[in-house]
């Protein structure tokens, strides 16, 4: 199928495809997999601009009439979340709209429902297993430039409370995970060591 992309403009409309609705209604229902108002702005505006796949709706009143303000109206399917980080409920300006050129190429409601559900099952692909977090965190912080650290959060680096903010959890979580992943030396086993060495020793 021959595609397009248009940079989304001021005098365009975007709206969510009819068929994606019920996806999109699941997404907003679950319970946020992170706390997005944990985010910087600076991030969130970062993730805005998010490509996204539509298609033209077409007036065929407002087409027959040829009106000189026509405004170009496009619905979009996938990705759903994209729509998250959205203010008003509308991508920011110049963001790239993918779209079909051929209007015998469009796609049917059933597959604008099904990419729908797709981006949404993306979300819980991409997600962090919630066992890890604590080593997410660590390479994260181990891996990120001062540089970005301070541009994006406005810290050289980040703390623990930041993450727990932003997911929803405690320190307490992050401190176990991490005693699980680094043990200690079972303190019974240190003690015999200790008593051993400090026997008499006797020749054999």
């Amino acid at each position: 199928m021959a595609q397009i992309i248009l940079k989304l403009q001021k005098k365009h409309q975007v709206n969510l495809h009819p068929a994606a609705r019920k996806a999109f209604d699941v997404m907003q229902s679950l319970p946020g997999l992170c706390n997005l108002h944990a985010l910087p702005a600076i991030i969130r505006s970062e993730f805005a601009p998010q490509t996204i796949y539509c298609l033209e709706y077409i007036d065929s009143k407002a087409s027959s009439n040829k009106a000189k303000h026509f405004t170009r109206t496009f619905q979009f399917y996938s990705p759903i979340w994209a729509a998250l980080f959205w203010e008003n409920e509308r991508p920011p300006e110049g963001t790239l709209l993918v779209l079909e050129t051929n209007t015998q190429d469009q796609l049917t409601p059933e597959s604008v429902e099904k990419k729908a559900w797709l981006s949404l099952l993306q979300v819980l692909c991409l997600s962090i297993n919630s066992k890890y977090v604590a080593a997410f965190i660590d390479d994260w912080r181990q891996g990120l430039p001062e540089q970005f650290s301070r541009e994006l959060f406005g810290k050289n680096t980040l703390p623990d409370q930041l993450f727990c903010d932003l997911l929803s959890i405690s320190r307490g979580t992050l401190v176990q995970q991490r005693q699980r992943q680094f043990p200690k030396c079972p303190i019974s086993d240190s003690v015999d060591i200790l008593a051993e060495l400090a026997m008499p020793w006797e020749p054999k």
